[in-house]
């Protein structure tokens, strides 16, 4: 059985986010007041999520992200990655990258091929800025020594910021000029705080189009004969004159240029809740079905309902928190 919307989208993809927690702020992620974790027995359960992800895989699910808040703080993961490669299941993982030096190679022992690490700029002062946290140094030796490890593709997801940081596009595609085997993907702010909160903070939003076709035309990058190498949301180039060897660039600007009509995916919350769409308020409760139903017939009708339900486009009008929803 396949999962098909009635837009005609096949959706073949679920992002899981395993935990709520993180040890960093991101501006773009959380609000100022400090956030609460979930109880560890509101969190799905290893158990819980891998039979989600058993149930995922018979409607037709072949991709499967770990997400979090920060997926590497939660206890077992590792153990719990090698189970999935034994059981022959697609993953990969997001991480911050502050604690990927001490984990990569572990990583790559239990069978996780790509990683996507989040990096917002290449500069101390404003990594502070962003994460409220230092700890950039940390990041990059986490990078260096995936890459030593084997790791591929090794995906650098940037949020591009107004006034912050978006005048760094061209630093970071110099400076990963010559790593094969990388993406590195500049995405537009999402605005996700509630509108009160909004009244009082910037909206960060730069059109990444604009810089998309600055670069083009200054001869930097040039575009792929197959522009979608992945199934994901971006558009990439290669850098122009670097025959083939640097790395991927890739733009996600959901924002200047939805990608909608091509949306494939589901997202499952760290405390069980299943969403259609990133900015929709709808969700459908997986926790409750398997813990007080136990009802695994019920989950399956759940994710036909849930695909039956997608949105067609977004309007980002959530009132919530990025970290909350694994985005």
């Amino acid at each position: 059985m396949l999962l098909i919307d009635r837009f005609n989208r096949r959706i073949n993809y679920l992002r899981i986010s395993i935990t709520d927690r993180c040890n960093l702020y991101c501006i773009y992620c959380r609000q100022d007041s400090p956030t609460v974790d979930l109880p560890q027995d509101e969190i799905l359960t290893y158990e819980e999520i891998f039979e989600i992800i058993k149930i995922a895989q018979g409607l037709g699910v072949e991709k499967f992200r770990l997400t979090g808040g920060e997926p590497l703080l939660r206890k077992g993961l590792v153990e719990f990655l090698e189970k999935l490669s034994l059981a022959g299941i697609k993953y990969s993982l997001t991480t911050n990258g502050l604690l990927l030096k001490e984990y990569a190679n572990s990583l790559s022992k239990v069978g996780l091929a790509g990683i996507n690490v989040s990096l917002d700029t290449l500069d101390e002062r404003k990594f502070v800025q962003i994460s409220g946290n230092g700890g950039l140094n940390n990041i990059l030796l986490g990078i260096e020594t995936a890459e030593k490890a084997g790791l591929s593709p090794i995906k650098i997801n940037t949020v591009v910021m107004k006034d912050i940081n978006e005048n760094e596009i061209e630093n970071f595609i110099h400076f990963f000029s010559q790593k094969e085997n990388f993406h590195l993907r500049f995405i537009e702010y999402m605005p996700f705080q509630s509108d009160n909160y909004l009244k009082n903070k910037k909206d960060y939003f730069f059109p990444l189009t604009e810089i998309e076709e600055k670069l083009q035309n200054e001869g930097l990058l040039s575009p792929l004969s197959n522009s979608h190498p992945t199934d994901g949301p971006a558009r990439y180039y290669q850098i122009k004159n670097n025959d083939g060897q640097g790395p991927l660039i890739g733009f996600i600007t959901p924002r200047s240029h939805p990608f909608c009509g091509q949306c494939n995916r589901l997202r499952l919350t760290s405390d069980g809740k299943l969403r259609s769409c990133l900015a929709s308020p709808v969700s459908y409760d997986l926790k409750k079905i398997l813990r007080e139903e136990k009802n695994i017939g019920k989950v399956k009708e759940i994710f036909i309902k849930a695909v039956s339900s997608k949105p067609e486009g977004h309007h980002f009008q959530f009132c919530g928190e990025m970290i909350k929803m694994g985005g």
